[in-house]
């Protein structure tokens, strides 16, 4: 230990930021051994020499000592005058954090001699401490040009408007290997390696790959566009649809160290707002980067005026959705039906009505305001903080359990308790003329066939079930089948023909024992001319699994067919991906355990 020249004070750090050291010396102090009567005057000189030796140069800045104090602590010093003077003249706040809310002597000694002071109690400060704290992100300006003509060339700043919350920088303390790791890629063709530079690059067009040489080669030319911000045309702003917008707004505003420049995008702005139109602009953020299409949007805030960018689509992005009248139902024949099962009444109608309207906050008075943009919080990122800072201030996250998330997070996860209590009537009336009930908890499925019936269905003649003689009860069976359909190279119907004649089977189970038996059958037969059948028929039987709750059933099939290594290397060879297992995302019941990533593995493996 390095001895100072306080009393009572045997280690003294530089502390300017959290260390590594410090924070050993704080885990290793053993207070209980520490019999000195201390005297909390020393700490606090230590702080202010700290402050006076790296700012008492940085006029501007704000000083604060933030002292922890005991409560039985006091001062015997007599220099305490000269002391706060000291403190008074580099304009230090000092804000006294106690350990609980009973009187303190030395808080009461020291703080009127204090310009500037607070004082506080420490589990008040450990809870603000979990209270989330908001980050703004920032976002670089980059410079470009408005061209509204080829004469006339503006200097403005292109900004993001919102940026992407980010996640605590956390840091690995501890690796299980400390050797340094590399990767390359290595391109091979069959059991041979190929060298990168014997490759080239080419463009998928359905299942053909189509070279693409560079421009140096004589071959392919990439679109090119210019850098900046071209002015098009003007559309009256009431065209403008919402719901056009792709990707993030921005602000484009002039560039300040250029009057010319300012005046210039101003009149621009003003002539679009004062007649109620919309610009639309390309722009390309570098040469020869792809051009975007976008509006500009004039926006004047009593001083500040600035265009707001909003990208739009190109016809290629399009998604039309075709979205039924909730309040017009008609026949196929086009006419409308004035009463049907779907069409809401008019009590509907009003009693939805007065649901909205209840939990409108609109009319809510300012010390009622509720929702506020600035104090909406990304929950799952200030959960990490949260918890970072619960491990830092207990020292074990094992020993004391982390609590609930801070309220703050979960504030707007939920809608305000005053409008749930002002709705609670017409929620009632929605209730009575919606005749809404609580469902019934569906029972979850379960195979009511062992494995071993299910492979009894191998025995099922498919012949006699496709217009043959039946050996089982009859089957109503559509007779085109045999002489239009194209059978198989035995004269067996394949898969894909048998899923044809099933139309009118209302039984999931049976369906599939039909197709199962079938698709085992043509398998058996290792033949490749009923590969392509097979493919077909288990992508039909994998589309009705997902939606009639047999997707075990498939599941377990699927793994049967992937013991025919032949037929296996063909599915992975064209785009057999489709027909891996049914994930639990895709089973609309929710029987399947599969996952996502097991999925994908199956098909790879």
């Amino acid at each position: 230990m390095n001895h100072t020249q306080f009393k009572y004070i045997d280690i003294k750090i530089r502390l300017q930021q959290s260390s590594k050291i410090f924070l050993d010396v704080l885990d290793n102090l053993d207070l209980n051994s520490c019999n000195a009567k201390v005297d909390p005057i020393d700490s606090l000189v230590i702080a202010y020499k700290h402050i006076e030796n790296l700012y008492a140069s940085k006029k501007s800045w704000t000083k604060n000592i933030n002292f922890i104090i005991g409560d039985d602590l006091t001062t015997d010093n007599y220099e305490i005058n000269n002391l706060s003077n000291l403190i008074n003249q580099l304009h230090i706040g000092l804000n006294f954090i106690k350990m609980s809310d009973h009187e303190n002597l030395f808080i009461d000694r020291l703080s009127p001699y204090i310009e500037n002071t607070t004082t506080d109690t420490l589990d008040h400060q450990l809870d603000q401490l979990k209270k989330p704290h908001p980050s703004s992100s920032k976002s670089a300006a980059q410079s470009s040009r408005f061209n509204i003509s080829d004469e006339i060339s503006i200097k403005v700043k292109y900004q993001k408007a919102v940026g992407k919350a980010t996640k605590l920088p956390l840091k690995s303390l501890r690796a299980d290997n400390n050797s340094k790791v590399s990767t390359s890629q290595v391109h091979r063709l069959g059991d041979s390696k190929v060298d990168s530079h014997n490759l080239i690059r080419a463009y998928h067009y359905g299942s053909i790959l189509v070279p693409r040489p560079d421009e140096s080669e004589g071959g392919f030319v990439e679109f090119t566009s210019e850098a900046g911000i071209d002015f098009l045309s003007t559309f009256p702003a009431s065209t403008f649809k919402r719901d056009m917008v792709i990707g993030e707004p921005s602000f484009i505003y002039a560039d300040q160290s250029d009057g010319s420049s300012g005046l210039a995008l101003s009149s621009f702005i003003n002539a679009l707002d004062k007649n109620g139109l919309i610009a639309l602009v390309r722009y390309a953020r570098t040469k020869d980067e792809k051009p975007y299409l976008g509006l500009c949007l004039p926006i004047i805030n009593g001083q500040t005026e600035y265009l707001q960018y909003l990208r739009i689509p190109f016809a290629d992005q399009m998604r039309n959705y075709s979205f039924p009248s909730l309040e017009r139902v008609v026949t196929k024949s086009g006419e409308p039906l004035q009463n049907h099962k779907y069409l809401p009444t008019d009590k509907m109608c009003l009693a939805m009505d007065n649901f909205v309207n209840s939990m409108d906050l609109h009319d809510t008075d300012d010390k009622r305001t509720w929702f506020d943009i600035n104090t909406s919080y990304t929950p799952a990122h200030h959960r990490i903080y949260q918890a970072v800072i619960h491990g830092a201030s207990t020292g074990s996250i094992i020993k004391d359990e982390l609590q609930d998330a801070h309220p703050e997070l979960k504030k707007y996860l939920e809608p305000p308790s005053f409008a749930q209590k002002r709705s609670i009537d017409a929620l009632e009336n929605c209730k009575n003329e919606f005749n809404l009930t609580k469902p019934t908890p569906k029972a979850k499925y379960h195979r009511r066939h062992s494995k071993e019936d299910v492979r009894e269905a191998q025995e099922i003649n498919i012949d006699d079930l496709l217009g043959g003689k039946p050996t089982t009860s009859p089957r109503p069976v559509d007779k085109t089948i045999e002489g239009d359909a194209k059978k198989g190279t035995d004269g067996a119907f394949t898969p894909d023909q048998v899923w044809q004649t099933l139309n009118n089977l209302d039984d999931p189970e049976e369906v599939y024992e039909i197709m199962s038996a079938s698709i085992r059958e043509t398998l058996g037969k290792h033949t490749t001319d009923n590969h392509h059948p097979l493919k077909v028929g288990l992508q039909h039987l994998r589309d009705f699994a997902t939606k009639n709750n047999i997707a075990e059933d498939y599941n377990e099939l699927i793994r049967e067919v992937k013991e025919d290594t032949q037929f296996w290397s063909f599915l992975r060879e064209n785009e057999g991906e489709k027909l891996s297992l049914i994930t639990s995302g895709e089973d609309e019941h929710g029987t399947s355990e599969v996952t996502s990533s097991q999925s994908r593995n199956f098909m790879r493996e």
